[in-house]
């Protein structure tokens, strides 16, 4: 049995977590599954934790979601696509200070590695890929996040007419 200890330093967007006087990284994790509204609602459950920042498919599935306990994020659940069943379903993520940095990572994770999302922005992101490095480690990068309204429609690029995602 594979045993994987990970540890995760949290970092809000004022504070930087130093050891040894150097900035230390945070780590992020996503889990991809098949219904993932379910997932969601066990997860809440079972660990306490809240829904926070999440963009839903035109299904109602989650593209995208955050789930927080303590005012951290805890956790980020996705529906999985067709093209992703078979591989890896836990992704690890990170997020860089400036596009340049995700750029810079993206090209020396890809050698040997493949692509899972092509390097671009996202609705939260200036600048975030998706890629599978030489050794399997699959993970998310991005640059510095942002949040649109709540009442933005992703799919159209324009605020809902009900105010609500």
């Amino acid at each position: 049995m594979l045993q994987l200890g990970i540890k995760i330093f949290t970092i809000n967007k004022t504070d930087k977590l130093e050891i040894m006087g150097e900035e230390k990284m945070g780590l992020g994790i996503g889990v991809y599954v098949k219904n993932s509204a379910k997932a969601v609602e066990l997860y809440q459950q079972v660990f306490g934790l809240k829904l926070g920042y999440h963009v839903k498919n035109p299904d109602g599935s989650f593209y995208h979601s955050e789930l927080s306990r303590n005012g951290e994020c805890f956790l980020s659940v996705v529906e999985a696509s067709r093209d992703n069943v078979n591989e890896s379903l836990v992704q690890l993520g990170f997020e860089f200070g400036s596009p340049e940095e995700v750029k810079r990572a993206y090209d020396l994770l890809k050698e040997g590695g493949k692509i899972d999302m092509p390097i671009g922005e996202l609705p939260w992101s200036p600048c975030a890929t998706s890629i599978v490095d030489r050794f399997g480690i699959w993970w998310y990068l991005s640059a510095a996040s942002h949040r649109p309204p709540e009442d933005f429609d992703y799919w159209n690029g324009k605020p809902l007419s009900t105010g609500t995602i």
